[in-house]
């Protein structure tokens, strides 16, 4: 078989120029014909066992001579005019004929031998995976200040400016929300995306409740109709109210995912996102998310983890409910520590706020006071701001 051109162009140009070996991406195994791969090879082994060699030397205890070297450099298919400009390109060629027969291979195995179905997924992620890395883009002074000066980095919480304020919440932030049952955290989260979701493509993963119990809750907040009227109105005017509301929700093109409870579900989502706006994504909540870990700990901890990590490979803000811990039940203020088997939660999250009642006593009437206590904050400043939990409306208002 006669090798193709990249891969001969490749050899080439490090017998031309070896100094650019330092540079090179390409693995020897990435390369089809057998005998050029092993010439790589002995050209890396080399480099590696001192920086001053022939060509002579190259072919020294190898499994091939001088002459398969003089054949490619007499080869027309191999040569190249500009070494520097072409050496680039001729790696991406030959990585990317590498992936697609490796893409081929793997496939009529599947095919063949009826491969598990994640051994599949494990080796075409590793395929897909391989890709020439292009220079990295340094800082440049005009670049920095309009990245410093970008007032679109922030994301404004209109309905909550004091804690707006504070909190400084930023474009790719994992914000933590921390609460024991029964004191809101979903609905305070629902309250932050009813003022996000026009400006912003908005995700909420549902894990908790029914998707009816969520929705009713959105429509509640966004018409101002008590919940317990949304699914029969008592009046025209709360009728009107409630379908402004459905109809302002379905405008801002919100996305509601039932049931994705692994990381990998999670990503899906996040890759087959495709939107000019900035994506918040909200999860409700982080204790349900399985994972490998043997205790909730440890779950939590590779969540945490996991989540801090789609924030930026995606570049989409991440806000994300968790319970508070038994302690911080008895505890006045619950902070940073109060996360449940909080692992990972405190250190991965760039900022966290937990919400508590003000008075214990006062959480079975209808209208509370939480405080809202920031415990982290990377970009801005801790504060505890007092609102009203609105229960029959699932409304929260700064006092």
């Amino acid at each position: 078989m006669k090798a193709n051109k990249y891969e001969l162009g490749l050899i080439y140009i490090l017998l031309l120029k070896p100094e650019l070996l330092k540079t090179l991406q390409v693995k020897p195994e990435y390369l089809e014909d057998a005998k050029l791969s092993n010439i790589l090879r002995a050209f890396i082994k080399k480099t590696n066992e001192s920086k001053d060699f022939s060509v002579v030397d190259l072919a020294d205890g190898e499994p091939f001579d001088v002459n398969d070297l003089a054949a490619i450099i007499s080869d027309e298919e191999s040569i190249v005019l500009n070494p520097e400009k072409d050496y680039v390109p001729i790696q991406k060629q030959v990585i990317k004929l590498y992936k697609q027969r490796e893409t081929k291979q793997l496939a009529n195995k599947t095919l063949n031998l009826n491969q598990n179905p994640e051994s599949y997924k494990s080796e075409l992620d590793r395929i897909l995976a391989i890709d020439y890395q292009d220079d990295q883009e340094y800082l440049t002074y005009n670049g920095m200040l309009e990245t410093i000066e970008d007032e679109q980095q922030i994301i404004k919480l209109k309905c909550f400016p004091k804690l707006d304020n504070a909190l400084q919440l930023v474009r790719n932030d994992l914000l933590v929300i921390g609460a024991k049952s029964g004191l809101g955290k979903t609905s305070f989260m629902l309250n932050i995306m009813n003022s996000l979701m026009k400006d912003y493509n908005c995700i909420y993963i549902n894990l908790e409740m029914s998707p009816s119990t969520l929705l009713k809750r959105m429509v509640a907040i966004k018409s101002g109709v008590k919940y317990a009227s949304i699914k029969k109105p008592k009046t025209a005017e709360e009728s009107d109210l409630i379908n402004a509301g459905i109809y302002s929700i379905a405008d801002s093109r919100v996305t509601l995912i039932n049931g994705a409870n692994t990381i990998e579900q999670i990503e899906d989502v996040l890759k087959v996102t495709k939107t000019k706006k900035h994506t918040i994504m909200f999860i409700d909540h982080l204790g349900l998310i399985q994972n490998k870990g043997k205790s909730l700990y440890e779950r939590t901890t590779l969540n945490a983890q996991a989540i801090r990590t789609l924030s930026l490979k995606y570049g989409v803000t991440m806000i994300v409910a968790s319970q508070l811990n038994r302690d911080s039940v008895k505890s006045e203020e619950p902070d940073l520590t109060s996360f449940k088997d909080s692992g990972e939660v405190e250190n991965s999250a760039r900022k966290a706020i937990v919400l508590y009642a003000n008075d214990p006593k006062d959480v079975v009437n209808l209208n509370p006071v939480i405080n809202v206590k920031i415990v982290k904050n990377d970009t801005g400043r801790m504060r505890t701001v007092p609102m009203k939990f609105e229960k029959e409306k699932q409304i929260f208002e700064e006092i």
